[in-house]
């Protein structure tokens, strides 16, 4: 005797009972007797269909719990609310808005370091010593500069340009 294959065990777990019970349903109704019949079929269709029973309880439960764990959904409320971080963002920046103003006020308004050193060092006269300086820098800048070439004009006085530049010098 033939047992039924396992293509033949899923088709008749998949089959309706109104499919068993047609007569177009021929090999269904074959396979369904022979199961009554043979314990070793029967014991393994028996398995088939009580493993497939355990999955869809089992499914139905995780999807009771979860449905009940998982709250309804609910319209949006109807005012707006900002999350706190644009709420952090916006008193940051209204802080800045407020402190950068008077920042640039009390800089303008005070004299800076430089400016209070100048005025101090403008007030008290100039020391001798720095007054000859100026003058003698006034002096090297207003003296006649030798052209540079002077010198590949005449090549034999060469010897004799120091003292010539000293002496433009003085002059």
């Amino acid at each position: 005797m033939n047992h039924l294959t396992d293509q033949q065990l899923n088709e008749l777990l998949a089959a309706s009972p109104r499919e068993l019970q047609q007569s177009d349903a021929l090999e269904l109704g074959l396979a369904s007797t022979h199961a009554a019949q043979c314990e070793e079929c029967g014991a393994r269709f028996a398995a088939m269909r009580d493993s497939l029973a355990l999955f869809q309880e089992a499914t139905t439960a995780y999807a009771s719990a979860r449905q009940h764990r998982v709250p309804a959904w609910q319209p949006p409320i109807r005012g707006f609310s900002f999350p706190p971080v644009f709420w952090t963002a916006a008193a940051a920046t209204a802080l800045l808005a407020i402190v950068l103003p008077l920042q640039m006020v009390l800089r303008h308004s005070q004299p800076s370091a430089a400016q209070q050193t100048v005025a101090a060092v403008s007030t008290h006269p100039a020391p001798d010593s720095d007054q000859a300086l100026l003058d003698g820098v006034s002096r090297e800048l207003s003296e006649s500069v030798p052209s540079p070439l002077d010198a590949l004009a005449d090549p034999a006085g060469s010897a004799s340009q120091p003292s010539q530049t000293a002496n433009q010098r003085t002059n």
